[in-house]
């Protein structure tokens, strides 16, 4: 077959700090006959080089990250490891495709070295393949960082046309279908928050899936930046469950939607869109909405990655990252987001804490502890999972495993549910601990504050009782610490009471 290479599409320009978080649209033409779309895209300089305005830029985002850090000892740390971790700075720039009919084709990530292929039948990582409709297309480069006073770019675009023997494929879209495996009630361990090479992910699907199978995971959750082109390389069955899902990428914030069928878009005509929209529409697919490492380190650091996302409407948010990644690292920033998640449970709202290692790269080294969410479901299937997280029966652990459920007028409630106080006797609460392989403290946290502690002695089984007569609408949480340095070890979702 011989294919000819017809017509460009090229744009240089010039982007500078004040160009940071903004979106630049080009419109190119896409002729008759074209078989496939060629992109090449390229920036310089890719790091910030001068050293002086390194440190300066990082000792301020590592100030704010540690605003309410009490020693200048332990700041100092912080600011070397983040020095160690992210020196030199990088500008970050990446480019989504929309089609002729306004429909989003995928994304070039900033790790991606090769020139993009866009086809009817094969397409890139970051991509899906569609059909070549000719008429004008759209390219639009975002600028989640600049770190240096000036980075310049080259956009080439090119259409491999085909001969006049060849025909075009027909292009059938495919229809995402949630996964079922089996009908087995038990607890799962998993992992919610996984990229791939379809993002910045350093690794194949298929490699993340026999990695994970070496944990011991029953399932993952594919979360690629702004794409699902992904869910192509999801295996019908096997041994490890995975759940489809895209992280939404923003300029001001990252957030997970799990058990997605098709995309959702954070963008609208070169703005950021209402966060509630986006919500609204992830829920419409009957998926689930969790904010990512709220409190994560920000720009330049990590850009984006802290959550200002204003006017979220908190009744629509499902889940929320409250335990990212190893403890040790950023305990920092996971203390702030339990207290976040005490406010919210506090003010009523129903929201789930999960845990995410934000999993980019197979071979990284594990400096500590890593948690896993541990899901309470009916079956272990898509829908299973996501009925789980959504009533909360989850609980979070870098080892033991940790039960917690009340019984009321003989009734069980699970961790995640809510009992309806009809007349004033005490609630009973059952803790359960297995797996507890040093000697810890387990403590009982009631709407934020400390309600009970005791002491534990490395044991293979511990069952331990309590109860309360709850004077207020009330939630209990538990919790496990080493004896030592108070790293947390394993906690629960809340058990409610609400008072009629």
């Amino acid at each position: 077959m011989k294919l000819q290479k017809k017509n460009y599409f090229i744009k240089e320009g010039c982007l500078r700090r004040g160009d940071e978080k903004k979106f630049f649209p080009f419109i190119f033409k896409v002729p008759p006959g074209t078989r496939e779309i060629q992109i090449s895209f390229g920036y310089s300089p890719k790091v910030l080089k001068d050293r002086k305005k390194n440190y300066q830029r990082i000792e301020e985002a590592v100030q704010e990250y540690t605003r309410e850090v009490k020693t200048q000892k332990q700041r100092t740390l912080i600011f070397n490891y983040f020095l160690k971790e992210t020196y030199p700075l990088r500008n970050l720039l990446n480019l989504s495709l929309y089609e002729a009919k306004g429909r989003f084709v995928g994304r070039w990530d900033q790790n991606s070295q090769r020139p993009v292929r866009i086809g009817s039948v094969y397409s890139s990582s970051g991509f899906t393949p569609c059909k070549i409709i000719s008429g004008s297309w759209r390219v639009e480069i975002e600028a989640h960082a600049i770190v240096t006073e000036e980075c310049r770019y080259r956009l080439e675009i090119s259409f491999i046309q085909k001969t006049d023997e060849e025909s075009l494929e027909s292009f059938e879209k495919k229809l995402i279908s949630r996964s079922s495996y089996r009908g087995d009630k038990a607890w799962y361990k998993g992992e919610l928050h996984v990229h791939s090479y379809h993002s910045d992910g350093k690794n194949s699907v298929e490699e993340i899936v026999e990695a994970a199978k070496e944990e011991k995971l029953d399932f993952i959750a594919l979360t690629d930046h702004n794409t699902i082109s992904g869910f192509s390389s999801i295996p019908d069955r096997g041994d490890l469950l995975i759940l489809r899902g895209m992280e939404f990428t923003t300029y001001y914030g990252h957030a997970l939607a799990l058990g997605l069928t098709s995309f959702i878009d954070w963008r609208s005509k070169g703005r950021t869109r209402s966060i509630n929209g986006v919500i609204n529409e992830v829920h419409a697919q009957k998926s689930l909405f969790a904010i990512a490492h709220p409190f994560s380190i920000g720009d330049p650091v990590c850009a984006g990655c802290t959550w200002k996302l204003k006017e979220v409407d908190y009744r629509k948010v499902d889940l929320m990252e409250v335990w990212a990644g190893c403890w040790k690292e950023r305990e920092i920033e996971n203390y702030r987001s339990f207290r976040l998640w005490d406010k919210l449970l506090s003010q009523g709202f129903g929201i789930v804490g999960i845990s995410g290692r934000d999993w980019h790269d197979l071979e990284e080294k594990r400096r500590g502890r890593i948690p896993s969410t541990f899901v309470q479901a009916d079956s272990f299937s898509e829908d299973g999972i996501l009925e789980g997280l959504r009533r909360g029966h989850v609980f979070v652990s870098s080892g033991p495993l940790l039960f917690f459920s009340a019984e009321y007028q003989n009734k069980r409630y699970e961790c995640g549910e809510e009992i309806k106080l009809v007349e004033k006797k005490p609630v009973n609460f059952q803790i359960e601990i297995k797996n507890l392989k040093e000697p810890s403290q387990l403590q009982i946290t009631k709407n934020g504050l400390k309600f009970f502690a005791i002491a534990l002695s490395e044991k293979k089984d511990q069952r331990i009782t309590l109860s309360d007569l709850a004077k207020e609408n009330s939630w209990y949480r538990c919790e496990i610490y080493t004896k030592e340095d108070k790293e947390l070890l394993c906690f629960t979702n809340p058990v409610s009471i609400r008072l009629l």
